[in-house]
């Protein structure tokens, strides 16, 4: 099993498979249990540190019911168990992340003591990474937990304040600077940050500017102690105003061997501007979590339908990782299908990015990505590559070594892409789809017309695109009712035409997709469409056209035709169906034998159940007049 309490609380069986912890007392009980689980803990401590001074009137029954729920979710694993004192849940070495965690972090600081600042940078950052935002959101809010919650809060800021130390002991002054003046926006009041950044500015050439540092540390001490800084900084302060060569940095082994420096690494941040109004995807933004560390190379494929908001997911997963990835995070875009761009017109762009001069970047495109891994390796960065419709695009641009996540979006499966590990992104529930279509158009309007926002979201099917432009319209018309919206985009007619706003396109994200289908395939996803069934059966799929198992192949990795359980069959998304229904039927320059054709597939499904086609016979009517 897998405990992690550094942020909102996991639970994992052997198999990586998330528990059931559905209630917040479920969440809360099994948290300080966790945080207690180096002794048995008294009744009276837990009772304690779950209710604090407001008990309930029967305590020891309640406790119990508390330990029942927690059994009942580790039911198959049998870690919590009775002791003469109380209660003590059984947790092994490596299976929970706070042992983890300080076990991690002692090791880093005996390095930094001993002066080995790579190895102790190495290990303060993989134990500062096991921290998740927010920290301990489960632990109950009383004042036992509190003070058990400061303490590892505690710890965790020594860790990032010693890694600081490590990383400026390596040079990483510039990479440095905008964290350290993060932490200390945070929290003024520690003094050592002040010094590291009186440091990190001297080191950078900006002497005036660490100076001034060290008087607004003077002025907070001066102003909320009553005391001068203490003698760390004041030390340091002599240093810089004497120009002190020992404050210089001067890279181990660099004299002995008369190599140059390698070149100060400048993180970039090439992120898109997280988007403001997502809504929900709490499944999948977990999973990407759990992916996001990146203690190896890790390649995770974001794949879905068209329009289903791959990207604004990814970008938001992105952020929420980006502190796993201090050294940069790279936007690479592909295109999708209506512009695909090729990797190496991408690699040439990134190594511009990346600092490589323009004369210097080699034609070659395995040349490009050779650089382009030389440049990552030893660094934590994660790469979004983003609307990629086939693997040999993204391929050459996955970096060569551990601590590096890749995360790509396409509306295709990648199935060839290798190590690389798929999630799903479907429709929306219809909750968040009234929750996104709300933060766009306003919720006062969707609670003045509850009925009519509920028939657009429908008539949306979750689509995020299609709530987006629903949403456009609704904000850029403040005189347009949601009923009238909701009447016109009830009818077929209607449907797609308003799904227009901008150079936002239901129909022109939709015909991108149709476009790049081989002509047996366009002719199968047309024909399926005639059947209007919201879940097609496979017999069907394979009994409506030539090569059928090829086409139905090219529709499922399209992700326009996706698997429903193990049963066979596939679901066909309402917007995809209407906007195939308004093609015309895709044909042959050759049409001679199509109509026998189409008639014989007809004869072989001929015991399978039947129901009203109107749309195969209009098609085998049209092939057999156009052959005459």
């Amino acid at each position: 099993m897998r405990f992690s309490i550094l942020g909102p609380l996991l639970a994992e069986a052997d198999d990586g498979s998330p528990l059931a912890l559905a209630r917040p007392s479920q969440r809360a009980t099994l948290a300080v249990l966790l945080l207690h689980a180096a002794q048995p803990a008294t009744k009276a401590v837990l009772i304690e540190a779950l209710w604090g001074d407001n008990p309930p009137g029967d305590a020891d029954t309640a406790l119990r019911v508390r330990m029942r729920d927690v059994r009942r979710a580790l039911a198959s694993h049998k870690r919590v168990e009775t002791r003469q004192a109380g209660y003590q849940i059984v947790v092994r070495p490596g299976e929970l992340d706070a042992d983890d965690f300080r076990a991690i972090v002692g090791y880093g600081r005996a390095a930094l003591d001993a002066g080995n600042a790579e190895n102790a940078a190495r290990l303060l950052g993989q134990g500062c990474r096991l921290w998740r935002a927010p920290p301990l959101a489960d632990v109950p809010d009383t004042a036992l937990m509190r003070a058990i919650a400061t303490a590892l809060l505690e710890q965790w800021r020594d860790a990032r304040e010693w890694l600081t130390d490590a990383r400026l002991a390596l040079g990483h002054h510039y990479e440095m600077l905008s964290q350290i003046r993060a932490v200390i926006a945070g929290d003024p009041l520690p003094e050592h940050p002040h010094v590291q950044l009186m440091l990190a500015l001297y080191r950078c050439g900006q002497k005036a500017a660490a100076l001034d540092a060290y008087s607004r540390l003077r002025e907070l001490t001066t102003r909320e102690f009553g005391q001068e800084p203490g003698p760390e900084a004041r030390h340091l302060l002599a240093q810089i105003l004497d120009d002190s060569p020992a404050l210089e940095f001067r890279p181990r082994g660099l004299a002995a061997t008369g190599q140059r420096p390698r070149p100060v690494w400048t993180p970039l941040c090439q992120l898109p501007a997280a988007p403001q109004d997502f809504t929900g995807r709490v499944v999948a933004i977990e999973a990407l979590a759990r992916r996001m560390p990146a203690n190896e190379m890790a390649v995770t494929v974001l794949t879905g339908p068209p329009g289903t908001g791959k990207t604004a997911l990814a970008v938001q997963a992105a952020h929420l990782a980006s502190e796993a990835f201090p050294d940069g995070q790279l936007y690479l875009g592909f295109g999708g299908r209506g512009q695909p761009r090729q990797p190496d017109d991408v690699l040439g762009e990134v190594l511009r990015s990346l600092g490589v001069p323009a004369a210097s970047v080699p034609d070659a495109t395995a040349e490009r990505a050779a650089l382009y891994r030389s440049l990552l390796a030893g660094r934590r960065v994660l790469v979004l590559a983003d609307d990629v419709t086939a693997s040999a695009q993204v391929r050459p641009l996955l970096p060569g070594c551990a601590g590096c996540a890749v995360l790509v979006t396409s509306s295709s499966r990648l199935a060839d892409l290798e190590g690389a590990h798929g999630i799903a992104i479907g429709a929306m529930s219809h909750d968040e789809a009234v929750a996104f279509l709300g933060k766009i158009a306003g919720t006062d309007r969707l609670a003045a017309e509850p009925a009519a926002a509920a028939a657009i979201a429908a008539a949306c099917d979750g689509l995020p695109l299609a709530l987006r432009i629903a949403g456009a319209r609704l904000a850029a018309s403040p005189a347009l009712c949601l009923t009238d919206l909701a009447s016109v985009l009830s009818t077929p007619a209607g449907l797609l035409v308003e799904l227009t706003i901008g150079d936002l396109s239901v129909a022109a994200r939709l015909n991108d997709a149709w476009q790049a289908l081989s002509l047996d395939a366009r002719q199968s996803l047309w024909l399926l469409a005639q059947a209007r069934l919201a879940v097609v059966p496979g017999w069907l799929v394979t009994a409506v056209t030539a090569n059928a198992h090829v086409a139905a192949r090219t529709l499922t990795d399209s992700c326009l035709l996706m698997p429903e359980g193990a049963a066979g069959s596939y679901q066909l998304a309402p917007l995809l169906q209407t906007f195939a229904l308004a093609q015309r039927a895709p044909r042959r320059a050759d049409k001679s034998d199509e109509s026998a054709a189409a008639r014989e597939r007809a004869a072989r499904a001929a015991g399978r159940p039947r129901f009203s086609f109107a749309g195969f016979a209009d098609y085998e009517h049209g092939v057999a007049a156009a052959g005459s």
